[in-house]
């Protein structure tokens, strides 16, 4: 039987440009593409959750949707854009990262991660900000995958 998956680009554990990738975006897909064609084998749908600005959202969540697309895998994107104080250079990647992404002609949801600050206090942490995104994007996913395999 099929499964649903749910495959995440964590804000919370990637948190932008601390991940060190051997090399550049494109290169590290085509390195991994026999993996994550594999990851996708027998899947009946792929929904990505990536925060863009930083490397790994950014760079690599078009690829490994076009991927899921060649595979004739339906694909949704959620994305969230930096906050505010993140800048210029990090919104600016990430609307980068969003073009690529819209080029494949598939569902996008994007919304602001500064959207969140109403629910954060005055006080919230970097890493902290990063988790409260997770948790209320998986408040809305959850439960639509209720007895589905969820890989986060």
């Amino acid at each position: 039987m099929e499964e649903s998956t749910f495959f995440g680009l964590s804000c919370q554990v990637f948190a932008g440009s601390r991940v060190k990738l051997k090399g550049n975006a494109k290169s590290e897909i085509s390195r991994m593409k026999g993996e994550i064609q594999g990851f996708l084998t027998n899947k009946n749908g792929l929904i990505l959750l990536a925060c863009l600005g930083g490397v790994t959202g950014s760079s690599m969540t078009a690829p490994i949707a076009e991927t899921a697309k060649a595979l004739n895998i339906p694909v949704l994107v959620i994305v969230s854009l930096p906050f505010d104080f993140e800048g210029k250079k990090r919104m600016d990647e990430a609307m980068k990262g969003l073009e690529s992404i819209e080029q494949l002609g598939i569902t996008i949801a994007s919304f602001s991660n500064q959207q969140l600050m109403g629910i954060a206090g005055k006080d919230t942490t970097l890493e902290d900000a990063f988790q409260l995104v997770d948790v209320e994007v998986w408040k809305v996913l959850k439960p639509y995958f209720a007895g589905e395999k969820v890989i986060v």
